[in-house]
């Protein structure tokens, strides 16, 4: 008697639980169907935020002295800048969803930069490094999800501070 009711007790679990999740709601052919293009490319920006940077790997950006990290989560949302005829750079920038690119920082292979990371030994010639914030200009009619995820990018200096200072031949500034 005791396996009838246990069996009759599973029976109607299954059936309960294969009503929940069967059951879904339908849109009507005559309720217009809600664009959720935007709210996605937002939900993208935002499911990054706060994401712990070990779960992905590397954006390596090549220079001519040493490959700067920086974390692969934003790798949609990245744009750099070379410039090594002139200044002797690379400005990081943060490209959301077509809208402005936004500057955040400049690494720079001189002693250009306001904050001095410290000198790289590339093949006996040392090659000073610094860095700059850039002065965040947002648009007005960005969410604050969007501006929290540009505030986020602008962080991740210390993600490439941290993987030049796994290089070898690099002396940190003190």
């Amino acid at each position: 008697m005791t396996i009838r009711r246990i069996a009759s007790f599973l029976a109607v679990c299954i059936l309960i639980l294969g009503a929940f999740v069967g059951c879904r709601r339908i849109e009507s052919a005559d309720e217009p169907m809600r664009d959720t293009t935007e709210a996605k490319q937002e939900d993208n920006v935002i499911d990054l935020i706060g994401v712990d940077d070990d779960n992905y790997g590397d954006i390596e950006i090549t220079t001519p002295y040493v490959d700067l990290h920086y974390p692969e989560k934003w790798l949609n949302y990245l744009k750099t800048e070379k410039n090594f005829d002139e200044e002797n750079n690379v400005t990081i920038f943060a490209s959301l969803d077509g809208k402005k690119d936004v500057e955040l920082f400049t690494v720079h292979f001189n002693e250009d930069g306001e904050t001095p990371l410290g000198v790289l030994d590339v093949e006996g010639e040392s090659v000073y490094l610094a860095f700059s914030y850039a002065e965040l200009k947002l648009d007005e009619t960005w969410t604050q999800n969007e501006r929290d995820a540009v505030f986020a990018m602008q962080e991740q200096i210390n993600y490439v501070i941290e993987s030049l200072e796994k290089e070898t031949g690099f002396v940190p500034e003190n």
